[in-house]
């Protein structure tokens, strides 16, 4: 499930004010939900965007999105240097200069990991791989930084777990800038019957992301926010589906002194890009993710 949401701005003018630039509307683009203000507009979509990513790397890191040891996949391409199965290794994930990877989203540039040990081994505190970023966009919004993952406490003979700490920047079209602090468990709990096929994988992911987004300038503060996917609501990430099916995420953002408070609901096992938001107990707002457009700033 991924986050676009699909209220409407009550005139064009505000919707092109809102929006970083007005394309034309197709299925997979819709506008941001009326609830939400231009400023929580474009933290909220930088936040799903980072969740979106810890999709991406839980995928990336147990090769559920990879169908050869080297080569085109998609529309991306994935090399190992020297060699897959040699440790330590370097796994590059190169989007090139625009891939769609699935509808309203757009990736370029590359994703970078050294990986230390083979994660089907690893013993719990064990240094998996640390990835950086090069040139890399997401819909117009650059990530740098790096994301390191362990063997977390979790991890058994059968079971997978990953403990991982990410520390990154974004940066929008317009120059401003968001701190995204994060620290999350994936622990295996299915598919550990077949280990020599991750395609039946299942994962529960808990955690927290921080962030405070700074102005063009970098010394206005404009946001600070919290994400947590809490342990009774933890998202469901199976390797079969690029989107997350279960799980709730909580949004606790101040704005100048002023909180707002947002749930994301991944839905109840499908596997689709909906969700269901709902803004400081609001009505429940069905959404598709991710958001494609940023609101320019006021």
């Amino acid at each position: 499930m991924k986050l676009q949401l699909t209220g409407l701005i009550s005139s064009g003018a505000l919707l092109c004010l809102m929006l970083a630039s007005c394309k034309k509307m197709d299925s997979n683009v819709s506008s941001p939900s009326s609830q939400l203000s231009p400023q929580l507009v474009n933290t909220t979509n930088m936040i799903d965007l980072g969740q979106d990513e810890a999709n991406v790397e839980l995928s990336d890191l147990t090769d559920n999105d990879v169908s050869a040891a080297t080569g085109s996949v998609d529309c991306k391409t994935v090399t190992y240097s020297p060699s897959k199965d040699v440790y330590p290794h370097i796994k590059t994930v190169d989007y090139g200069s625009g891939c769609v990877v699935a509808p309203g989203k757009t990736v370029s540039g590359k994703r970078i990991s050294t990986v230390y040990a083979d994660k089907n081994t690893a013993t719990a505190g064990t240094l998996i791989s640390v990835t950086s970023y090069s040139n890399y966009y997401v819909n117009g919004l650059n990530i740098s930084g790096s994301s390191t993952t362990y063997a977390d406490d979790n991890a058994t003979a059968n079971t997978m777990a990953f403990k991982v700490i990410a520390t990154k920047t974004f940066t929008d079209q317009d120059g401003t800038t968001s701190t995204y602090i994060d620290t999350r468990h994936s622990v295996q709990i299915d598919g550990n019957s077949t280990p020599s096929d991750n395609t039946d994988d299942v994962y529960q992911v808990t955690g927290t992301s921080t962030g405070t987004e700074l102005d063009p300038s970098g010394t206005v503060t404009m946001a600070v926010w919290r994400a947590t996917i809490e342990d009774n609501h933890p998202v469901i990430k199976e390797a079969g589906c690029q989107f997350r099916t279960q799980g709730i995420l909580d949004i606790r953002i101040n704005q100048n002194g002023a909180s707002s408070n947002e749930t994301l609901d991944y839905g109840n096992g499908n596997c689709d890009n909906k969700a269901t938001l709902i803004v400081d107990n609001g009505s429940p707002e069905e959404v598709t993710l991710p958001f494609v457009f940023y609101a320019a700033h006021l």
